[in-house]
């Protein structure tokens, strides 16, 4: 405000800090800052692409230079948990296949030396899968997010570790892509290897893009998710689905209570009136 009254704009420095404060009580309060209408926590390492988006938006009077504006290019979407209500207990199927609780369920499975054992395992999981196609429902807010990033010529695309018959059913539920804001330009399961949390299909969808991680947010419900999007480059936005995960928290940008809640924070960065 010193420098506005002074100067008669907010220097890079001042819209950088009060964008930063805003999300993360930077100045007295170490713990995470949360915006009461758009359910958002954010943590100190906010992905640059929505702190100066954002605080183009909140200061209109600064002097932006463009290549100081990041602008938000492409979206990567988790599928389960994410776009789809989280129906899938993998909790209960670690149990059953005896994969012990916070093991990477396909890396146990491929490290089995037996083929007939692996075999026995995929087929245990498909199933398992193939059960929650048939109770899939969408986010709330799933359709009306992916419109709003398509009417804004955003590009949008899913990464899963589910199959291809998983991401088949979600097309299915979504109906003509003329109701979501067009086609994904990619949509790629475990059939793409390695899967999350190696960052190589968000390298790969950023790469034939064309554009810069930088550019890009990944949007995910797990740690999975927030790792495979860090380690690309991308922001990570984690949707919580009312359960705080600590470990994917400290790979993501921004912390939601829910994908309604990511809504919003996409409608506030786009200028879209709520």
């Amino acid at each position: 405000e010193r420098e506005r009254e002074t100067h008669g704009l907010y220097s890079m420095r001042a819209v950088h800090v009060h964008t930063q404060c805003l999300f993360a009580h930077l100045t007295h309060n170490k713990g995470p800052y949360k915006h009461k209408s758009l359910g958002l926590r954010g943590n100190t390492s906010l992905g640059m692409a929505f702190a100066y988006r954002l605080a183009e938006k909140l200061c209109p009077k600064a002097h932006w230079q463009g290549r100081n504006i990041i602008p938000i290019k492409g979206i990567v979407f988790d599928m389960d948990g994410t776009l789809t209500e989280p129906v899938l207990d993998f909790r209960k199927l670690r149990q059953q296949l005896g994969i012990p609780q916070g093991a990477d369920i396909l890396q146990h499975i491929d490290s089995r030396s037996r083929q007939a054992e692996r075999d026995d395992l995929y087929s245990k999981l498909l199933e398992f899968e193939s059960g929650g196609a048939d109770e899939l429902e969408l986010q709330q807010g799933a359709r009306e997010l992916l419109h709003l990033a398509g009417e804004n010529g955003v590009k949008r695309a899913l990464v899963t570790r589910n199959t291809q018959d998983g991401i088949a059913a979600l097309l299915n539920k979504l109906g003509r892509p003329s109701s979501y804001g067009g086609p994904f330009t990619h949509t790629l399961g475990r059939e793409f290897s390695p899967p999350k949390p190696d960052p190589a299909s968000i390298q790969y969808i950023c790469a034939d893009w064309g554009f810069d991680p930088i550019h890009v947010v990944m949007v995910g419900d797990t740690t999975d998710d927030m790792i495979a999007g860090k380690q690309a480059g991308t922001v990570t936005v984690l949707v919580e689905n009312g359960e705080a995960d600590k470990s994917a928290r400290q790979w993501s940008d921004l912390h939601l209570d829910s994908l309604q809640n990511a809504l919003g924070l996409f409608q506030t960065v786009f200028d879209v009136p709520v």
